[in-house]
C-alpha cells in the first residue's frame, strides 16, 4: 500500500500539466502569440534602420497595442515572462511554439513577395506576347 501510495505521488509530481500556474500569469497559449508579435514588431524597427530614442518610442507603441489585442496588461505580460525567465523548461516550450510561428510567417512572406517578384518580371517581360 505505502509503494503504491509512494508510486502515484512521485508520477502526480513529475507530470507538467499538474503544475499551476500563480494568479496574473499568462498561459503559455496566451504568452507565444504575444511573443512572437514582439519579435515581429522588433525585426520591423531593426529592418527599418530606426535608432536611438525613436526605437524606443516605436517599440513601446507597438508594445502597447500587442497588449491591447492580446487583452493583457504590461504588467501582467511583465510578470509572466519573469516567471517563465525561472521556470526555463516551460519558457523552452514557449520558445520551440514562437520559433514555429515565426518560420511559418517568414515563409509565406517569401512565397507573397516571391510570387510579386515572378508577377513584375512577366509584366516586364518584352517576349511576352500581350495580345
Amino acid at each position: 500500500m505505502t509503494k503504491k501510495l509512494f508510486f502515484i505521488l512521485l508520477m502526480l509530481s513529475c507530470n507538467p500539466e499538474q503544475q499551476e500556474l500563480p494568479e496574473n500569469i499568462l498561459t503559455k497559449e496566451k504568452m507565444v502569440p504575444i511573443l512572437t508579435d514582439i519579435h515581429i514588431a522588433e525585426a520591423s524597427i531593426q529592418e527599418n534602420a530606426v535608432a536611438g530614442d525613436s526605437a524606443l518610442h516605436l517599440a513601446k507603441d507597438y508594445y502597447f497595442h500587442i497588449y491591447k489585442l492580446n487583452s493583457v496588461s504590461e504588467d501582467q505580460f511583465k510578470a509572466s515572462f519573469e516567471y517563465y525567465c525561472t521556470h526555463m523548461e516551460l519558457m523552452n516550450e514557449i520558445y520551440d511554439e514562437v520559433f514555429e510561428n515565426l518560420s511559418k510567417k517568414e515563409g509565406e512572406f517569401h512565397n507573397q513577395h516571391k510570387f510579386k517578384e515572378d508577377s513584375s518580371r512577366i509584366i516586364k517581360n518584352p517576349f511576352i506576347n500581350r495580345n
